[in-house]
């Protein structure tokens, strides 16, 4: 697989855990490929995870001799009667509990979730000597966050890529999500706020991972397209714009922390916490603002592009009016002299469009380097003095309780008739098959 990988690749090699592989395919060493056409290698499937009693699907595909992809399979969608029974597991035994637990603040892991933290650490454990990337989408998206944070081989996980799923950290204990503060730079947690699915995300500091909240177009009445990346704005380099953070919740996020914890905020580890705060939402922002130049590049672009025409028609017009002592050949002969001509502009103009593209890309790439940089020194920081993590968590755990979870449930409340045309478009699968729900009978989350 090639190393220069972008973030348009990493969404196609997720959407690969919805193709059907079995475990006849991985003792065949099959060829896994990716893309919108499948015309790119990742690598040979060496192994087929297929639990039927809890709805687990995970592939696991050998990339390079010592590093392999997982891919967590999301929801099974209930597209046929054949699939009705993974479907129940999905959507009834996993979604339904998980989401609850989400919005009421439940705890504990689903089956599911257990086994795929089961399958993760088997798989590493077979492989000690390898590095691993980690992907899931949706339903999958839930099972990559929970197997990561608490895999017993995490320094084998290089990265995890987790796609609209709902934020699980309500779920974790706090030895997990200890864990996920620690892991935070390595997982890239992408979620639409258009995307119904990406619940509990009231607040991007008490989450599983980085929280890269996607600059989505919104689909309308189409929240399945929505769900499914279809928001998602990628840019002709494979980058994906970003969303700036709300500073106002930052702003909300120290008030809170400076008034619970007066006597803390004046400590060094205080000062800490108020400093790692500031940082996650500044250079959010700051990656935000480099992520979308590249569109308004192009927006100035194509605006400049129509302006230029229509220009030069007007003035050939006008000189083939006024003019009329010349023939059009003597006059394109002119332009054509003068560097004039329709194509001639055209081209010094994309000439300049593409050294300013060259430049923002440049820019937002240095950008977020300098975030990591920022991110992995406050990780070090961390890792070398305990009581400056414990202080982290300690505000990160009483905000979302006492903050953050009543927020997503005021939310969750708000959307439940969207819920409905997600998750009860057509049909309602129970334990004895599908069956029509009414609208009217369905409580706020029921969806759910």
């Amino acid at each position: 697989m090639s190393t220069n990988i972008t973030e348009y690749d990493r969404m196609n090699i997720a959407n690969v855990e919805y193709d059907d592989y079995t475990v006849y395919d991985a003792k065949r060493n099959h060829v896994v490929k990716y893309g919108p056409h499948r015309n790119k290698v990742l690598g040979t499937l060496v192994d087929v995870v297929d639990d039927k009693s809890t709805g687990l699907k995970m592939y696991v595909v050998k990339t390079d001799e010592n590093h392999y992809s997982v891919l967590f399979q999301g929801s099974q969608a209930p597209d046929s009667v054949n699939h009705l029974p993974d479907a129940w597991k999905d959507w009834g035994g996993n979604d339904a509990s998980l989401a609850s637990k989400i919005i009421f603040g439940g705890t504990g892991p689903t089956p599911q979730l257990e086994a795929a933290s089961k399958a993760l650490n088997t798989t590493m454990a077979k492989y000690p000597n390898a590095s691993f990337d980690v992907y899931g989408h949706s339903l999958g998206s839930m099972c990559a966050q929970y197997a990561a944070v608490t895999s017993t081989h995490s320094n084998q996980i290089k990265s995890v890529y987790a796609y609209e799923g709902p934020n699980i950290y309500s779920l974790l204990s706090q030895s997990e999500r200890s864990q996920a503060l620690k892991m935070k730079n390595k997982i890239h947690n992408y979620i639409d706020r258009k995307d119904i699915v990406s619940l509990g995300y009231a607040n991007r500091m008490a989450a599983v991972g980085h929280v890269r909240d996607v600059y989505s177009k919104d689909l309308g009445l189409d929240k399945v397209s929505q769900h499914l990346w279809g928001g998602y704005q990628w840019q002709k380099d494979g980058s994906l714009p970003l969303a700036p953070p709300d500073m106002n919740e930052m702003k909300n996020v120290l008030a809170y922390y400076r008034k619970t914890y007066p006597s803390m905020a004046n400590t060094r580890a205080g000062r800490f916490v108020l400093d790692y705060i500031q940082s996650q939402y500044c250079m959010d922002a700051f990656v935000s603002d480099t992520s979308t130049l590249e569109n308004d590049i192009n927006t100035i672009h194509d605006d400049a592009v129509q302006l230029l025409q229509s220009k030069l028609a007007l003035a050939i017009t006008t000189m083939t009016t006024n003019l009329n002592v010349l023939n059009p050949d003597s006059i394109n002969h002119e332009l054509y002299q003068r560097g004039l001509t329709n194509k001639q502009a055209l081209a010094r103009l994309d000439h300049a469009y593409e050294v300013f593209k060259s430049a923002t890309t440049a820019v937002n790439q240095k950008s977020e380097r300098l975030q990591e940089k920022i991110q992995q020194g406050i990780q070090h920081a961390m890792d070398t003095d305990t009581q400056l993590a414990d202080s982290v968590q300690k505000v990160m755990d009483k905000y979302y309780c006492d903050v953050v979870q009543p927020q997503i449930m005021r939310q969750q409340t708000q959307h439940r008739i969207t819920a409905y045309l997600i998750l009860n478009a057509t049909t309602n699968i129970t334990p004895h098959g599908p069956t029509v729900t009414p609208l009217l009978r369905l409580s706020p989350f029921s969806a759910y």
